[in-house]
């Protein structure tokens, strides 16, 4: 199976324990990109369709072949948010409540 690197993304810790998934998809929109979290793997898609107008491209250097991207989380990470800003993915995960370490007195 031929792995591939598209689409490109970055993963920040943010200063709120929470982190940052910063998926790079330039000339799509959140109509075309289905995310989804099923048993721990956080799913990424898109699905482009074929342009009509294909012949009047000179040069397409930008890519818009459809995709599919997982990610394998911990299990007590979740979806805090999601949106499409500028070309630009960004899906906030952070630690639930109850997955945290309690810490216990010992008296």
């Amino acid at each position: 199976l031929p792995t591939t690197d598209y689409p490109r993304y970055n993963i920040l810790k943010r200063y709120d324990d929470s982190y940052e998934l910063q998926v790079a998809l330039p000339g799509w929109d959140s109509s075309s990109v289905d995310v989804s979290l099923h048993k721990g793997v956080l799913t990424i898609k898109g699905e482009k369709k074929e342009e009509e107008e294909v012949n009047l491209w000179v040069h397409k250097g930008i890519s818009g072949k459809s995709f599919e991207r997982s990610f394998k989380l911990d299990t007590d990470l979740e979806v805090r948010s999601a949106k499409f800003e500028n070309g630009l993915l960004v899906i906030v995960l952070q630690y639930s409540m109850n997955g945290k370490p309690i810490q216990i007195k010992v008296q």
